[in-house]
């Protein structure tokens, strides 16, 4: 992250290593971060998505894996 931190790739794993030790607010900003900067990074609304779900904050999962899907399909 250091060597290049507006890479998207490591902010998204980033906000999982923050997700996986519970510090939950500071990976939802990283995650915010990646979507408002990338609005079609397919992984940022998906890992969002899993983020609010961990947090049973079900509507705004749901918001965020649509995102991902409409990205995905786009796609194809």
């Amino acid at each position: 992250l250091q060597s290049d931190p507006h890479n998207s790739i490591y902010q998204i794993n980033y906000a999982n290593a923050l997700q996986g030790q519970g510090k939950n607010a500071e990976a939802q900003s990283v995650l915010r971060a990646v979507t408002q900067k990338e609005p079609s990074n397919y992984p940022a609304w998906f890992n969002l998505g899993n983020l609010y779900s961990e947090l049973q904050q079900y509507e705004e999962a749901i918001h965020c894996y649509r995102k991902a899907l409409d990205i995905e399909q786009s796609h194809y």
